[in-house]
């Protein structure tokens, strides 16, 4: 427990789609709600990109998270992608 990691998720750039998180707070894993974009800065549109969740295991169980691709400009559109993950948090081996 306590361990700190990361999801990695793939998108093009300027085709106005964005991942989203839609699972944050789960007794066993905080899902921080900030994320990060590789490459940083202005990308050409198509490009790849990396949406960065930062995520860190607080309490031993099972997490199910859900990450969409939506849509920027019609929110009322369904995801266009969905990812489910389900985490088992674990409790440390003792040394």
């Amino acid at each position: 427990m306590g361990e700190d990691f990361k999801v990695s998720l793939t998108s093009k750039s300027g085709d106005g789609h964005a991942w989203q998180c839609c699972t944050l707070n789960d007794p066993s894993l905080l899902v921080d709600a900030a994320f990060e974009t590789q490459p940083q800065g202005t990308v050409a549109a198509g490009k790849e990109i990396q949406t960065i969740y930062q995520l860190h295991a607080r309490a031993v169980g099972k997490a199910k998270i859900e990450f969409a691709l939506v849509n920027t400009i019609d929110k009322n559109n369904a995801p266009s992608q969905t990812i489910k993950l389900e985490v088992e948090v674990k409790a440390a081996a003792s040394k």
